[in-house]
């Protein structure tokens, strides 16, 4: 299983390099951009799992007394 996030994005990279490989050869630029694009989706993804967590415990807690941010 993989480590860190670094690991992972390094494994993307290199799937994505091999990939690309027979139209960029030695360069990588085309897996360079792909990976800046996925690495952008994540972090996007990231950030709204987050916020909906938020959006939903404040709703959770509107509607219940038992429940508080503690």
């Amino acid at each position: 299983m993989m480590g860190t996030i670094k690991e992972l994005f390094d494994y993307m990279y290199y799937r994505v390099y091999k990939f690309y490989y027979k139209w960029d050869k030695e360069d990588g630029i085309t897996a360079a951009i792909a990976l800046s694009g996925f690495q952008s989706l994540s972090v996007w993804l990231i950030f709204l799992l987050i916020l909906e967590i938020i959006s939903m415990k404040m709703e959770i807690v509107g509607y219940s007394k038992a429940i508080s941010w503690s």
